[in-house]
């Protein structure tokens, strides 16, 4: 059996039976498996063209977390490396580099590590980013560059 000639979810079968006979099924409707990622733990991810993961977190007090995905495409598995960090919602734009740090965790019993950002409280400061602020970020795996794209300030609850 032979998948030919992509068109979307469409594709042209053709099926060879044991004495070499030719079956032609035209219009073969494939439907694509929807399944979570094995990672996601009540996170918000959005990926778009080109290798590019955008995902939003409220500022904590003393770290950032990199989601898994990100430090996935990052590579920071390989090893821990500096980022470029952009802050596309300031006027004008900025850009540093940021340090990384590994962290150990356990997870439904199996040790592993997850990855964060170094100098937090010098980034948050940098960036105008108060605690519980929501953050936009966006990660771009080609040109390997985090950015702050906006800041929603955290608005206290009336009474």
């Amino acid at each position: 059996m032979f998948f030919t000639k992509s068109f979307g979810n469409f594709f042209h079968l053709k099926i060879f039976g044991k004495n070499g006979l030719q079956m032609d099924l035209s219009d073969v409707e494939i439907d694509e498996a929807e399944v979570a990622p094995v990672d996601v733990e009540n996170e918000n991810y959005e990926e778009i063209h080109c290798g590019v993961r955008k995902f939003v977190r409220m500022a904590g007090e003393d770290h950032f977390r990199i989601p898994d995905p990100v430090s996935r495409m990052a590579r920071l598995h390989e090893g821990l490396k500096d980022l470029t960090v952009r802050f596309l919602h300031l006027d004008p734009p900025i850009q540093i580099t940021n340090g990384t740090r590994r962290e150990r965790r356990e997870r439904k019993g199996k040790t592993g590590f997850r990855y964060a950002l170094t100098s937090w409280k010098k980034f948050m400061k940098a960036a105008r980013i108060n605690v519980r602020d929501q953050v936009h970020f966006s990660f771009d795996e080609n040109d390997q560059v985090l950015s702050v794209e906006r800041v929603v300030p955290y608005v206290k609850p009336t009474k």
